[in-house]
């Protein structure tokens, strides 16, 4: 008997997946003539997690699980590490992409964060070529198994996390003077960004007529922080709204948002962080529409 070869794990997870969209997808114009999802899958960390984390029991109880999270539309923690909703949660209710939508969120964030948090922004840089490899390798599985749809998150401006301006002071040159943001973080996030971009458009070659979006969220972030109240925001766009650490940056890892000793602010629709590493539902919608403007 012929020996039957099985994928990795990792791959072979992305298959079923693929599996069951093909299998229950049914497309249907929209409004406006465009597509409508019956489902969309989402690929990336804790700011597309939509409660997994907060149930799976090597990660339940972490505070994402207490309040205040999910305060602003849940009125309770739905393990969302937010006050409310995240990009994922408005890409289901604005149903603008056929019947399935493959969503790639900020695939190697935490590697970045990692390799920061020694403050060696050379090994970040060294990431970007294996995180971009990583991201390639999923997306060419989904591809092969049939997916039809993928919107693929760039990197956000490291550099503008609360928690990387709390954690890292610096001099006057450090800063971008248009955002207050670490100038060399967010060089690491670019290089990432401009290998994505370089990626997706080899695969699009390679896969001419499947749809793979590039969602630039590196952009739109900066704009709010370059000019919060334009977009809707307050006057200290850095600071995180959930905390306890004082300051410009409110970030304190002893202090993180739902530990004693933090408090949330009074209004997190004003705030672009959350709790210093997530966003607040007022960005995660901001995101969104600047994401779909870019997409259609």
């Amino acid at each position: 008997m012929a020996k039957v070869s099985r994928p990795p794990p990792a791959v072979a997870l992305v298959l079923v997946l693929v599996g069951l969209v093909a299998a229950v997808a049914d497309a249907a114009a929209g409004p406006r003539g465009l597509t409508c999802y019956t489902r969309v899958f989402a690929f990336g960390n804790s700011l597309t997690d939509t409660g997994n984390a907060a149930i799976f029991p090597a990660t339940a109880g972490g505070p994402f699980a207490r309040p205040p999270y999910g305060q602003t539309y849940f009125g309770q923690p739905s393990g969302r590490a937010s006050d409310g909703r995240l990009i994922i949660d408005f890409l289901e209710q604005r149903k603008v992409m056929a019947s399935s939508v493959f969503y790639v969120g900020e695939i190697g964030l935490n590697d970045y964060f990692f390799a920061l948090n020694s403050n060696s922004v050379d090994v970040a840089v060294s990431l970007v070529p294996h995180v971009i490899g990583a991201i390639r390798s999923a997306l060419t599985a989904m591809i092969a198994a049939g997916a039809r749809t993928v919107v693929v998150t760039g990197m956000l401006p490291i550099g503008c996390e609360p928690q990387q301006l709390a954690l890292f002071p610096g001099g006057p040159g450090d800063y971008d003077p248009a955002t207050g943001c670490i100038a060399r973080f967010n060089e690491v996030a670019e290089r990432h960004n401009l290998a994505l971009r370089v990626m997706l458009g080899e695969l699009r070659l390679a896969h001419p007529g499947r749809p793979l979006s590039y969602a630039d969220i590196y952009r739109a972030v900066t704009r709010a922080v370059a000019s919060p109240t334009l977009y809707g925001f307050g006057g200290m766009p850095l600071a995180a709204c959930c905390g306890g650490g004082g300051g410009p940056y409110n970030f304190n890892f002893t202090t993180f948002c739902s530990a004693p000793g933090s408090a949330a602010c009074a209004d997190p629709s004003k705030s672009i962080s959350w709790d210093g590493i997530h966003f607040t539902e007022a960005a995660n919608r901001f995101l969104t529409r600047a994401m779909l403007k870019g997409l259609l």
